[in-house]
C-alpha cells in the first residue's frame, strides 16, 4: 500500500496578525485571496511539512 503525503498550507498576512492553517494549496489560496480582498492587506502561504 503506498502512503499518502498529508500536506497543509500555511496562511499569513503581512499587514496584521491573521495566520491559518489549510489542507490543500487551493483552500490556501481561497483564503489569502478573501483575506485580501477584504481588508487591502498582503498575504501568503506555503507548504509546511
Amino acid at each position: 500500500m503506498q502512503e499518502t503525503e498529508n500536506e497543509t498550507f500555511h496562511v499569513v498576512c503581512r499587514d496584521c496578525p491573521f495566520e491559518s492553517l489549510r489542507p490543500d494549496p487551493t483552500a490556501a489560496r481561497r483564503l489569502a485571496d478573501e483575506h485580501e480582498t477584504t481588508t487591502d492587506h498582503t498575504t501568503q502561504y506555503a507548504r509546511i511539512e
